[in-house]
C-alpha cells in the first residue's frame, strides 16, 4: 500500500506536487472528510475507463502521475507504478479481475499483485504471490509504455521519491524466477 508524500505527483493528475496542489486543502480538512481532489478519483475513474476498454477489446495506453495504465485488443490490462515498477493486472483475456485499490484524501492504497519489467523480449509479469508463475507478453504495447514511463522519470528527475509499505515482498530474484516463466495464452 502506498501513501502519498509531499514531494510526489498529485493524484489529481494535475502533474504538480502534491504539497503545491491538494495537500493544503487535505490538512484544512483536518479529521473531518476532506474534499476529493478537483477530478474526484482520477484514478478510479482512469480503472473505469480501462475496463471499458477490454469489455470493447480496444487497446489504449494512459498516463497519469506516476501510472501508466494499459488494455490491449486481446483483453489483458494492467495498472502501472512507474517508479518502483509495480503492477497490477486489472484484466485476463477479457475477463475482469478483482482488485484492491482505494483512493482516499491525500493517499492510494494499492495492493500490488506483480513487478514488471520490458525488455527487449516484451513484459515481463512476476507475481508477488510464490504460487504463481513469471509470465512474458511479446504482444503488449512495449514501445507505447516505455515512452510513458520515460515521461515519468523525466517529470520526477531530482525528486525524491518516497514509498511507505507495510507489507510489500520482494520480487523473487531474477535467477529464481527464470525457471518458472511460462508464455501468455496466444503469445
Amino acid at each position: 500500500m502506498a501513501r502519498i508524500g509531499r514531494n510526489e505527483p498529485c493524484p489529481c493528475g494535475s502533474g504538480n506536487k502534491y504539497k503545491k496542489c491538494c495537500l493544503a486543502r487535505v490538512q484544512a480538512a483536518g479529521a473531518a472528510a476532506a474534499p476529493a481532489p478537483p477530478s474526484g478519483r482520477p484514478l478510479g475513474a482512469a480503472l473505469d475507463e480501462l475496463r471499458r476498454s477490454v469489455a470493447q477489446r480496444q487497446a489504449v495506453v494512459r498516463q497519469l502521475g506516476v501510472f501508466v495504465l494499459f488494455a490491449t485488443a486481446g483483453g489483458d490490462a494492467w495498472l502501472l507504478e512507474g517508479l518502483e515498477r509495480d503492477a497490477l493486472r486489472i484484466a485476463d483475456q477479457g475477463r475482469i479481475l478483482e482488485v484492491s485499490v482505494e483512493e482516499k484524501p491525500g493517499t492510494i492504497e494499492i495492493v500490488w499483485s506483480h513487478h514488471f519489467v520490458l525488455d527487449q523480449d516484451g513484459f515481463l509479469a512476476t507475481p508477488y504471490a510464490a504460487d504463481l508463475r513469471q509470465s512474458r507478453h511479446a504482444d503488449y504495447p512495449v514501445a507505447r509504455i516505455r515512452a510513458a514511463l520515460k515521461g515519468i522519470g523525466k517529470r520526477m528527475a531530482g525528486v525524491h521519491h518516497v514509498l511507505h509499505s507495510e507489507t510489500m515482498p520482494e520480487a523473487p530474484a531474477a535467477a529464481e524466477a527464470s525457471a518458472a516463466v511460462e508464455p501468455a495464452a496466444g503469445a
